[in-house]
Order: structure tokens, then sequence, then C-alpha cells
């Protein structure tokens, strides 16, 4: 998705922006706050609670909009977009899916900007709270039932639950309400992630204004004849998230940059199994993280 200019304008105008969505091999990261587990084996090994991370044949999520920012745009969690420069955007949303994208099965419609010169240390990107995955993982020598798991559409209390039958393997889709992990009565609206070489990520559950949402409340749901009714803690009004990637190298753009590439990582880590009894297989399968990445290319 390029941005031209006319070849006869000054080299300052002859920057081509492609939004490459790239998947980036690499290894795992270890959480300031989220730690990311270890590689999927053929046993999910910590016992009760334990986890394990893997590559999904699918990624789904929904972009709003993409800058790039000078400083960081949500230093006091309120956001400032003072030094940000708007590179991609789409007012209603665009579902993306990384896994396509690499192969060229699926491109980036949208609003495409060039950012001026200058040096950028942040990445920030306004993301639906909804996102899906689509995974399988093999099982072999658990103290439980080993086989292949799958993804399935079917959930118990909004978790992804794992299912044998690969008649049902479908795209799983969690909804983030609150970032909380504890049996507290919070509102936890914010996470951060050590992405290693890729920087630190930060996310936040924010309203339709793009403010945090900081309003604890406890929604009582009616569900499925297996899941019964039930409490769910919330953030209040919690419409998107955003995230900001500090960038562990920043970028530069000048009158030399010819390309500049946003990448998604989600090898390695946006499929997450866990294994809530400690029998070695999978209970439910879940998203995992992934983080954006930013490279500049010169002449």
């Amino acid at each position: 998705m390029p941005f031209h200019k006319d070849r006869h304008e000054s080299r300052k105008s002859l920057l081509v922006l492609t939004l490459a969505f790239l998947l980036l091999f690499g290894g795992y990261a270890e959480a300031r706050v989220w730690a990311t587990a270890a590689a999927c084996g053929k046993v999910i090994t910590g016992g009760a609670g334990g986890m394990c991370q893997l590559t999904p044949e699918a990624y789904y999520t929904t972009i709003y909009e993409m800058s790039v920012c000078t400083l960081d745009p949500m230093d006091e969690d309120v956001l400032d977009r003072s030094t940000c420069e708007l590179i991609w955007s789409k007012t209603a949303g665009q579902e993306v899916d990384p896994v396509a994208m690499r192969s060229g099965a699926q491109t980036l419609p949208g609003t495409v900007s060039r950012p001026k010169n200058g040096t950028y240390g942040f990445m920030m990107a306004v993301l639906s709270k909804k996102i899906g995955t689509k995974f399988s993982l093999e099982i072999e020598g658990s103290s439980g039932t080993d086989g292949t798991y799958y993804t399935t559409a079917t959930k118990f209390r909004n978790n992804g639950l794992g299912t044998t039958d690969v008649a049902s393997y479908a795209t799983t889709t969690d909804v983030v309400y609150n970032f909380d992990q504890t049996s507290d009565k919070v509102c936890d609206p914010k996470l951060e992630v050590d992405m290693g070489a890729l920087g630190y990520v930060t996310a936040w559950l924010v309203d339709s204004s793009l403010a945090v949402t900081e309003t604890f409340e406890e929604v009582e749901i009616i569900g499925n004849a297996a899941e019964g009714t039930y409490t769910a803690h919330r953030c209040a009004n919690a419409a998107k998230l955003l995230g900001v990637t500090e960038l562990k190298k920043a970028i530069t753009v000048s009158n030399k940059t010819s390309s500049i590439n946003l990448a998604l990582k989600v090898t390695d880590n946006a499929g997450l199994a866990i294994d809530a009894d400690g029998d070695g297989d999978p209970d439910a399968l879940q998203t995992g993280p992934w983080v954006g990445y930013i490279t500049a290319t010169e002449e």
C-alpha cells in the first residue's frame, strides 16, 4: 500500500510508505508485568495453571489507527498526541490477519500518510478489544488425554475451550473487558509486556473518547446450560484497546528515507494453551499477545 509523490518533486517527498504486515521470527520475551510462557511442547508443564505459547494458524484483530511518536503519548496514562504523526487510519476499522498478509492473501486498505522528518521512539495503535486466533496443539505423554487439540468457537464464561474433535476446529474469540487476573473486584485497565528486542508494549482499555477506563463494574451474565448465571468483573465503558510500543531502537525519517515498514509479531507467542488442572493437556486455548514493530529504510 504505497504512498507516492510525483517523480519530479524533491527527494524529501520521494518516500514510499509501505505498511507490510510481516511475521517476525525470534525468541521469547521476558515480561515486566505479564509473563510470557514457554514454547509449547508435547506436554504443558508447570502444574495447575501452566501455560505455553505457539504460532497460530491465523490471528485476527481490528485496527483503527497507527501513529509514530517522538515522546510516549501515554506517559501519564492520558493520551497526548502532540508529538505523534498519524501514518495509517480507517474510521470504521480494518480486520487484519498477519498470517494472510505475510502470504500476500490479504492487503491493508485505508489512508496512508508520510510522517514528517524526525526521530520516533514510540508507536501507537488503536484496536478493537476483540481478538481472535486459530491453532492446534499435539499432546503426547500427559497424564490427561493425549491427542491433537483444536481451538473452537465454544466458550465457557468468555474462556476459549479446546477440543479434540477436528470437525469443531474454528477461530476462538477473546473479548478483553479487564486485565485483572485476581478475584478482587477491581478494574485493571493496563497491561505491560517486555517483548525483548522489539521493545516494551503497554496496552490500556479505553472508552470511545480514548480515555483510560478505571471504573469497576460487576455484571450478571446469564450463560448457557453449562455456564449457568455468573458474575463478570469488568472495566466499565471499555470500548477499545490502545497500545503503545516503546521501540528498543528509534526510527529516523529523513530526506533519504525510501520506505517505512510496520510489522505485527505473532510468531511464537500469539497462541496460548492453558492447563487448568495440571495434567499436562490444555483445558483452554486462547489468544496470546502481539507487538507492532517499525523500521525505516534509506535509499
